[in-house]
């Protein structure tokens, strides 16, 4: 259910009448404010002038002025501080002297904050490795051409290679019997944007600004355009780069095309935020409440339409029902040009399966409680329509691997597969399954983020691999610059590591001994992406994970595990809650605080998390305006969107949001 929280927050359409002031002594350039509760106010159409005066008349802490925008955001106490690419138009004031950098002991904004007096004070953790290990992995690197299928909402349960016995994903479990499983494997979110920001970059998506929520076709903002992809990289590399389906970074210019590929095909929105002849579980009309959606057809910034027809009043209805097929012929067309041009390509195959609205050949349609009547006879697969959609993802790739072998060139393509999350437990049957790991989509339990991932590449990676060690999303930015010589950005930092020694060395695949040694992380970051602080609710450091909060998403209160949809709760001041997820992946089994683990573990675990908390800074999408996604449109203070819910970690009254399940 959609919950619409109306702020406090006054955003007024006309300049302030205000009086003149000269409390502008405390300035800086280039930075942002945040204060532990919600802004407390922002006005349009204000110049630097107007909002100094503006913090006085409204005995604020301090404000940031946008000048791009013309926006003035005041800020209550205490305060905190950011830059980011999205902050190098602004300029901030403080009634006092502003901080110069993040407060090491703002708890309010920075979780876990300080170790509980408990803990031991000397507690240490082992160091990170870094991104590239020193010595390259690859004198000459192979550059293989590179397929990467992205799967949407599909849960660690839902393939057949991962122990599902009803789900007919042949060409998938081709994939993991001709190459690699990846048991340990993260998306860089919970939800759809961040973690395919997360995927492009090689950034935690609080670095780049893509919380809190999604973006929406209106959302007027996008992946910033100073971050680098993997397909500009990929490009500068030598590559012919392009992709097809859901990009959710953004439209217009944000789109594909100005962030490194040479191609784009497709609708870059899910499937139930625009136009289309999908209908919506549950529902008798088309879905969609953003209008059209946007189709675009190789390289141009134009979106066209598919052919009238799928309804006869209605020419600007996309025919979503179709999309796979030609998706699946612009990928081979492109694969095509670039064997015959004799050019290493990255393809970028983002489905739209099984997001739901789920959408096939044989049914558009069904109750997100079941299939229906009509469903049961029009289906094909055991699993009904969600199975049938998620065939269609299979299809392409049984497709994409036999033109491989068609073209000679399966032994020089690495072919990957993972999603975006896991399945959504908000549409029963139809959302997917996560098997034995707790909850899914949108929380951060290991339902969430934990996804079945796949790596074919024939000749390279052994047959029947399975990996037990931690790999990520996050990871490939270092992995594919080992792979084919591009360098990272020193003026970036980067939260991924290079698995190429893992993955595509004989060494690195030898035994399990070997793996572990050539394995670069031991460690990931659960950051919160439906709550605009960003904030770091767990951690996990080898088969360790503590939770500071943890919080339900996505789910009804039918669900049998409460978890999944309780109320947030912090357990910050029990020290955390301790699991070993290698030895209980259900999460359902916690360590005592009195045991030997607990006093060992915790308070390491609660010392990185510290400590990295204090040295992200949270970046901002779009421009250098500080927008966050909100499906209202642009020029939204993410304090405001009004179009998102409460999250039950920050009430009504202090800011914090996230949208609703159905739009994610």
């Amino acid at each position: 259910m959609l919950v619409v929280v109306i702020h406090a927050l006054v955003l007024c359409a006309q300049a302030q009448k205000v009086p003149p002031s000269t409390n502008c002594t405390f300035m800086v350039p280039g930075v942002g404010m945040h204060g532990s509760s919600p802004l407390a106010a922002s006005f349009k159409n204000q110049t630097l002038e107007t909002c100094c005066a503006l913090r006085v008349v409204h005995n604020a802490a301090a404000f940031t002025f946008h000048k791009d925008s013309d926006v003035c955001d005041l800020i209550n106490q205490p305060l905190d501080y950011h830059v980011s690419a999205g902050t190098v138009e602004a300029v901030s004031g403080c009634a006092a002297s502003c901080p110069t950098s993040p407060s090491p002991n703002n708890t309010g904004t920075r979780l876990p904050g300080p170790m509980p007096p408990t803990f031991p004070a000397n507690t240490t953790y082992p160091p990170p490795k870094s991104s590239m290990p020193a010595t390259p992995t690859f004198p000459t690197p192979p550059k293989p051409n590179i397929m990467f299928f992205f799967g949407d909402d599909i849960g660690y349960g839902d393939l057949g290679s991962y122990g599902n016995p009803t789900s007919e994903t042949p060409g998938l479990d081709q994939m993991a019997a001709d190459g690699a499983k990846l048991l340990q494997y993260y998306s860089g979110a919970s939800i759809c944007t961040p973690s395919r920001g997360s995927l492009m970059t090689g950034r935690n998506f609080v670095r780049i600004g893509l919380y809190p929520g999604v973006f929406s076709p209106d959302s007027g903002r996008g992946l910033g355009l100073d971050e680098i992809t993997l397909a500009t990289k990929l490009k500068s590399a030598g590559y012919r780069t392009g992709m097809c389906g859901k990009w959710h970074l953004g439209t217009g210019k944000f789109l594909p095309v100005h962030h490194g590929f040479d191609e784009y095909f497709g609708a870059p929105m899910t499937q139930n935020e625009c136009y289309s002849n999908i209908i919506a579980p549950g529902s008798t009309s088309k879905g969609g409440q953003f209008g059209p959606c946007p189709w675009y057809n190789g390289s141009s910034d134009v979106p066209t339409w598919q052919g009238a027809g799928i309804f006869p009043d209605d020419p600007y209805a996309v025919d979503m029902v179709n999309v796979d097929q030609f998706y699946d012929e612009s990928a081979a067309g492109f694969v095509r040009s670039a064997v015959s041009a004799e050019t290493p390509f990255f393809f970028y195959f983002a489905s739209h399966h099984t997001h739901a609205p789920q959408f096939a050949e044989c049914q558009t349609t069904g109750d997100y409680r079941g299939d229906d009547a009509h469903l049961a006879t029009n289906c094909t697969t055991k699993r009904g329509l969600f199975g049938d959609s998620l065939g269609l993802l299979d299809r392409s790739v049984k497709r994409m691997l036999g033109l491989f072998t068609e073209l000679s060139i399966a032994e020089n393509t690495l072919t990957i597969y993972s999603a975006d999350n896991g399945g959504s437990l908000h549409w029963g049957i139809l959302g997917g399954t996560n098997g034995d790991l707790r909850c899914g989509k949108g929380t951060l339990w290991e339902g969430g983020v934990r996804v079945p991932a796949l790596v074919h590449w024939p000749g390279t990676v052994v047959p029947n691999r399975v990996v037990h060690e931690l790999t990520s999303s996050l990871d490939w930015m270092p992995t594919f610059a080992s792979l084919t010589g591009f360098s990272l950005d020193d003026d970036k930092e980067y939260d991924g590591w290079d698995m190429a020694a893992l993955l595509f060395t004989e060494a690195g695949q030898a035994d399990d001994k070997s793996s572990a040694l050539a394995a670069r992380r031991d460690r990931y970051f659960y950051h919160s992406s439906e709550d605009n602080t960003g904030d770091l609710v767990a951690v996990r450091l080898g088969p360790w994970k503590l939770h500071f909060l943890t919080k339900g998403s996505h789910c009804d209160d039918t669900f049998p595990d409460a978890a999944c949809y309780a109320a947030a709760t912090d357990h910050r001041g029990e020290g955390g809650i301790l699991f070993n997820v290698e030895r209980d992946m259900s999460e359902v089994l916690p360590l005592l605080n009195t045991s030997f683990e607990y006093k060992l573990w915790a308070p390491v675990l609660w010392k990185m998390a510290y400590d990295y908390a204090q040295s992200w800074l949270p970046g901002t999408a779009g421009e250098g305006v500080a927008q966050f996604p909100c499906c209202q449109g642009a020029g939204v203070p993410k304090d405001s969107c009004t179009c998102n819910r409460t999250s039950p970690v920050y009430p009504a009254g202090t800011g914090g949001l996230h949208l609703s399940s159905p739009l994610l």
